[in-house]
């Protein structure tokens, strides 16, 4: 995620890219931001993310 350290804008790794639409971006950003909030991620704190 481009919020993360080692985030897109940051050039960590090799991101993949598709063009969404603002609902979806917007819906994606609220769904981050309460992962951050539900597992006490703060700034610097590691943490993976795995997906399906």
């Amino acid at each position: 995620m481009a919020s993360t350290w080692q985030g897109a804008k940051t050039g960590g790794g090799d991101p993949s890219r598709r063009m969404i639409d603002g609902t979806q971006n917007e819906d994606g950003g609220r769904a981050l931001s309460r992962f951050y909030l539900y597992n006490r991620i703060l700034g610097k704190d590691r943490f993976l993310v795995w997906t399906k």
